[in-house]
Order: structure tokens, then sequence, then C-alpha cells
């Protein structure tokens, strides 16, 4: 039985390392000083060092200081508290600066004794550019002196701005599910 455990147990080891070296998400693991015990390929090209560069070194030789401070009180604070913290972080990275979604958890050990943290980091740098342009792109709708409607594929209105409700009288709540012959009523100009 030992040796058939001792078999899973490197099954499960070597799966572990697959999907880490798969992932195109930073994985890492932390002593609980904040040096590095693992860093992901991932990881790696985020701060543009081989991950062996990188291990037993804390976030002060990898990132500018205000950026490091933050990141170890956070790994501080996941230690204290015994509890995963989530949020974004801006890293000045090899890349320049990048948003990530981190997610950080402490690490126990079999006796479920704390002994680090580990992660998780998403680079969402483009999504937070989209959502910025988004919300440009729909201010400028909302404030557009012209009158605008979105409509589905099959003619239901989704949407009109504030011009629309000035220029027919229509709220939003009176044209949203309608189609947009309804202006065609007789009761606007």
């Amino acid at each position: 039985h030992v040796r058939e455990r001792q078999a899973e147990q490197l099954r499960a080891l070597r799966l572990l390392d697959a999907i880490a070296r798969s992932s195109s998400d930073a994985i890492f693991a932390k002593d609980t000083e904040g040096r590095y015990l693992f860093f992901n390929q991932a990881a790696a090209a985020v701060v543009g060092l081989p991950a062996d560069a990188v291990l037993g070194k804390d976030d002060r030789a990898l990132f500018p200081a205000d950026n490091a401070a933050r990141m170890m009180a956070a790994d501080r604070r996941t230690l204290a508290e015994n509890q995963p913290i989530s949020g974004e972080e801006l890293l000045i990275t090899a890349h320049g600066p990048r948003t990530f979604l981190v997610n950080k958890s402490p690490l126990h050990d079999a006796a479920g004794k704390v002994i680090g943290t580990f992660g998780i980091s998403r680079d969402i740098t483009e999504r937070k550019r989209d959502e910025a342009m988004l919300r440009k792109l729909s201010q400028a709708v909302e404030q557009s002196p012209e009158s605008i409607i979105i409509t589905t594929v099959d003619a239901t209105i989704e949407y009109v701005n504030a011009a629309f409700t000035r220029v027919t009288g229509y709220s939003p709540g009176d044209a949203i599910g309608r189609n947009p012959r309804m202006l065609g009523s007789g009761r606007t100009p």
C-alpha cells in the first residue's frame, strides 16, 4: 500500500507540474518570509527572469519598492488572517506597467500549519483597457446630441440615449422592448 500511495503522489505531483507549466497565469508560492519557493514559467515571463533566478528571493528583488511593499503587505495579511484574498494589482513588469487579477491564499503543510502563501495572477491589462474604452464610448453615445437607438437583430429596442428621450418624449422604459415602428404612431412629430 505504501508503494501505491507513493506512486499516486508522484502522479499527482507530475500533474500539478504539468498544469503549472501549461498555465498562461502566473503561479507562485512563498514561504512565511515572502521568499519564493515556486515560480512557474508564466510568472518568470512577467518579471523577465528565469524561475531559478527568482527562487529564494522576495518581491523587493523583482519589483519597484512601492509594488513590492504592497505585495508583501498582502502576503502578511493573508498569513495573519489565514484567509484567501483577491484583488487587482498594478505592477511594473519586464513588459511595462500591467494590471493583474491576483488570488492569494495561505499555504498549509500536511498538518494544517501555515507555511507560506501561494497565488495565481492573471494579466487583465487588455481587458481593463477595453473596459475603459467601452466606458468612453458609452459616455459619448449617452451624451450625443443625436438620437441614438440600439436594437436587436429582430428590431427590438435595447437602448435609447437621452437625446432620443428629449426628441421623442419616450422614456427608456417606454421604448425598450418595443419596435422602432412605434415612432410612426403619429404621437410624435
